[in-house]
């Protein structure tokens, strides 16, 4: 195996970037090989440890598996959101209020609505260059999607179609479709 290490640069210089791709497979089979074979190996003794939570798991209070969810924490709300793009998956959390739980367990489309719109922003901040979304922001978001009046959520819903190139509203309707029941 070191052998191969030791002239894997020389191939890839021969080749061409063609080879390179080939090479970095290679590569990472030779690696998760070596690894397996470390890892079946017995531990010492002195290396197994009882694994003891350092806090009790959170409280959840709305979502279910990879959706979004809010949970309590030490008494604050929490509200987290799974983001893919591309081939990264992220999550973020920011702090929420009662106030803004209320309205997710009792409006089924502004609760689609903020997960939409939470995303679609979320996902264009992981792009390089792009600023991060603060917690001031996501306040923002909140208080547009959750507690505007009517017309004003109607506008914002369609500032973020203008501004991200997308039907906001074509995404509620299949989370709506794919989420039963009424309230939460």
């Amino acid at each position: 195996m070191s052998e191969l290490l030791d002239r894997l640069p020389a191939l890839i210089a021969g080749n061409g970037y063609l080879l390179a791709g080939a090479a970095a497979a290679v590569l990472l089979v030779l690696v998760a090989a070596s690894l397996s074979r470390r890892a079946k190996r017995a531990p010492a003794t002195s290396d197994v440890h009882e694994a003891k939570p350092a806090s009790p798991p959170p409280n959840r209070r709305l979502g279910d598996g990879y959706e979004p969810h809010v949970d309590e924490e030490d008494g604050r709300l929490i509200y987290g959101l799974p983001v893919d793009s591309s081939f990264v998956s992220t999550s973020f959390s920011f702090e929420i209020t009662q106030a803004d739980l209320d309205v997710l367990l009792s409006d089924r489309y502004r609760r689609a609505a903020l997960e939409v719109v939470a995303h679609t922003i979320l996902q264009r901040s992981m792009v390089r260059g792009r600023p991060p979304v603060t917690q001031a922001d996501f306040k923002q978001v909140l208080l547009n999607v959750l507690h505007a009046p009517q017309e004003q959520f109607e506008e914002y819903l369609a500032t973020v179609d203008r501004e991200h190139n997308t039907v906001v509203r074509h995404y509620i309707d299949q989370i709506l479709a794919r989420r039963p029941g009424r309230g939460a």
